[in-house]
């Protein structure tokens, strides 16, 4: 009986650590999913679908591409997160341009992790005949693959995260900061400072 007692008790705490350790492996998708899941959950109605659907390509996007992708749609969900959460005019507003830039850069990470699958497979000798060449075709294939390469990475690594944190800055800003909340900004103003 006490060996049986044993045996469930390591076979629980072997399920919780290999739960902990798949937790600490994936945190990049954990904290996105989650991420994702808050700024649809605090929409409103008409956009929770669409937000859950950019959280799903969004979390499609840090399970499938290579590094360094998820750890920039996580610091970009993260700071979406915490933008919106300061935001005292227009939260809606700022909750769609945080998930549409997700959405938009999950897509050119999974556009160009399409790509390199499909280049991966293609065969220089297929290629010869139509270009003349074993050779050529190699060498069109490679200077193919370096110019899209280069491009991908400046695009992913470094302009549409700009771009995005510009954006991001440039909507959290658009306001200058206020002492109370724009509702009660409103009341003091159409009630004169008079209380009822």
């Amino acid at each position: 009986m006490i060996e049986a007692i044993k045996h469930v008790a390591i076979f629980i705490a072997n399920g919780f650590l290999l739960l902990v350790y798949e937790t600490m492996e994936n945190m990049p998708a954990v904290l996105t999913a989650g991420g994702m899941g808050w700024l649809a959950f605090s929409a409103p109605p008409a956009q929770k679908p669409w937000i859950g659907g950019m959280g799903a390509l969004a979390l499609v996007a840090v399970v499938l591409s290579h590094v360094p992708v998820p750890a920039i749609l996580l610091l970009m969900v993260l700071a979406g997160v915490v933008a919106v959460e300061t935001e005292q005019f227009d939260r809606d507003g700022l909750r769609w341009t945080i998930a549409g830039g997700v959405a938009l850069y999950a897509l050119a990470a999974l556009g160009y992790d399409v790509y390199a699958w499909y280049l991966k497979g293609q065969e220089a000798m297929a290629w010869a005949q139509a270009i003349g060449g074993q050779g050529e075709a190699a060498g069109v294939l490679a200077r193919g693959k370096g110019v899209v390469d280069t491009l991908a990475l400046w695009g992913l690594w470094l302009i549409m995260p700009l771009g995005y944190f510009a954006l991001l800055i440039k909507g959290r800003l658009a306001h200058p900061p206020s002492p109370s909340r724009p509702e009660d900004l409103i009341t003091t103003v159409r009630t004169r400072g008079k209380r009822r």
